[in-house]
């Protein structure tokens, strides 16, 4: 298995109704969480999600761990 930033990273959108924003993007690498965020809307944290990953995917990649 490879140890890329980008390879096991996983994002996942988890509703919080009982904080004041109501959606959590939680962003994990090998399972474990590295990165969690708030925001008002699920397309807001589906976003950031996606931008994050790509970032990760783009910082492998920039070190010789994706080709």
């Amino acid at each position: 298995m490879a140890e890329a930033p980008g390879e096991e990273a996983t994002g996942e959108v988890v509703e919080t109704p009982t904080a004041e924003l109501p959606y959590k993007a939680v962003i994990s690498h090998y399972g474990e969480i590295i990165r969690e965020q708030y925001f008002p809307s699920r397309v807001e944290a589906e976003i950031y999600i996606v931008e994050t990953l790509r970032g990760l995917q783009g910082l492998a990649r920039d070190e010789g761990h994706l080709k």
